[in-house]
């Protein structure tokens, strides 16, 4: 799976297919509106 993310760093359906699991996604915020709580360079840089 580790390759899978290299080679399509723009999206993760590759790497779902490979693990056999399903993406999640959520419209609860977006990279201008996160939450207080998420507002860290580290955690905004895996999520976004």
């Amino acid at each position: 799976m580790a390759n899978k993310a290299f080679e399509n760093n723009s999206s993760l359906e590759e790497v779902a297919k490979a693990g056999n699991v399903e993406l999640q996604k959520t419209d609860l915020f977006t990279r201008e509106n996160v939450p207080t709580a998420l507002q860290n360079e580290k955690v905004l840089k895996v999520l976004f």
